[in-house]
């Protein structure tokens, strides 16, 4: 290699350094919890006894239970709202629980998620590159490039689901500028319930179905769900109750199954009386199939297997029963007759194609009876159907 390439390669080195410290340089920083209003949405106790981006007050810290405080430490839930008109935004903080579950994408422990807002109210997913490493760092310049509002986008920042953030700060470029909307002070919709709740499983931390709820409905939500720990304890009870609420929401069943039935009902009741003390608003408690008192090894609802034509009433039976049906024939008809047996007359075909409704309708005319079978292959087929049976 000779002299010049030498100095050609020494000239792309240093204009790559300087373009990249400039970047940096450029980049103002700006602290959520250094402004002299709260910002941190979906928070829903006292600003004064706020901890970090943490979800209980501090003085909840002396009354639940360790692993309770724990979880709330984290930031399920909260989000930052500002304004912006910059065209490149970088969010950079720390976090000081593990990065990473087996069983849980990274970017839904520790990541976070930004939605902008145009002037019509159109939310638009922001698209970004992250680092997730001792300090996590996103950077976004991906923005649609219309219907501004006068400071800019209106940006929506979800903080991570399982992870405690120590510290974060968002960098715009330094000609531009971000205000910070003030928390909202409409009352919340307040979720109170298990790792379904807190966000298990998300792979963003927006993707969370309370989140997605709170997107959708477009009010403040207070996302309460403990991992492993949403068992209508009193203690958390008696503090959800301090929140000046719309709504609501208990969602505990799945965190209850030990206990009896009697047990169950008497913990229900409990929880829902403790609240009404305080408070008058609704109360919406939330069912989950197979998250009742039942038996583990009970199904809720029984099935007819098409390989036998009989009820299956334990989950035992699932595994042998499909087995046997990969080389099988399949007794649809007998299936068929030991429901209308049972009285069922209306049945649902869900698919593309008409095939089990011309069965039916042969069977039906085969035992004498009238049988009504929909098919639904479309939307539009299965809000049709919804509306016939409602």
């Amino acid at each position: 290699m000779n002299k010049s390439s030498y100095q050609r390669i020494i000239y792309v080195i240093l204009i790559f350094l300087y373009f990249f410290s400039s970047a940096h340089s450029q980049l103002k920083w700006h602290n959520p919890l250094k402004v002299n209003y709260p910002v941190v949405q979906n928070y829903g106790f006292e600003r004064s006894d706020e901890y970090l981006y943490g979800r209980l007050p501090c003085k909840a810290k002396k009354i639940v239970s360790t692993s309770v405080w724990n979880l709330a430490c984290q930031s399920a839930g909260l989000a930052i709202h500002f304004y912006t008109n910059s065209p490149q935004i970088c969010v950079r903080y720390m976090v000081s629980d593990p990065l990473s579950f087996p069983h849980m994408p990274l970017t839904g422990v520790t990541g976070v998620d930004l939605y902008c807002i145009d002037n019509d109210g159109k939310w638009y997913y922001c698209f970004g590159g992250y680092s997730l490493k001792d300090t996590v760092i996103y950077s976004y310049s991906r923005f649609p490039q219309n219907k501004y509002h006068d400071k800019g986008y209106e940006f929506r920042l979800y903080l991570p689901l399982y992870n405690r953030v120590k510290w974060m700060e968002i960098g715009v470029l330094d000609t531009y500028d971000l205000t910070f909307i003030p928390a909202s002070d409409e009352k919340p919709i307040v979720l109170y319930g298990t790792s379904i709740t807190q966000g298990a499983c998300a792979s963003r931390s927006a993707m969370a179905w309370s989140t997605i709820l709170q997107r959708t409905l477009d009010y403040p939500l207070v996302n309460l769900g403990f991992s492993g720990k949403g068992t209508m304890d009193k203690e958390l009870i008696g503090l959800i109750g301090n929140i000046n609420a719309r709504l609501y929401i208990l969602d505990c069943l799945p965190n209850l199954y030990d206990l009896s039935r009697n047990d169950l009902i008497d913990r229900l009741v409990s929880c829902v009386k403790k609240l009404r003390e305080k408070s008058s608003v609704p109360i919406l408690m939330l069912e989950h199939a197979g998250s009742s008192n039942m038996e583990m090894d009970t199904l809720q609802y029984s099935y007819v297997a098409n390989v036998n034509a009989s009820y299956i009433t334990k989950q035992e039976d699932i595994k042998p029963l499909l087995v046997k049906q990969v080389s099988s024939s399949v007794r649809w008809q007998q299936s068929v007759e030991t429901m209308v047996e049972d009285g069922v007359d209306t049945f649902i075909e869900l698919g593309p194609g008409r095939t089990l409704a011309g069965f039916n309708k042969k069977i039906g005319k085969a035992i004498g009876k009238e049988l009504t079978t929909y098919s639904v292959g479309t939307m539009e087929e299965l809000e049709a159907v919804v509306a016939a049976l409602s």
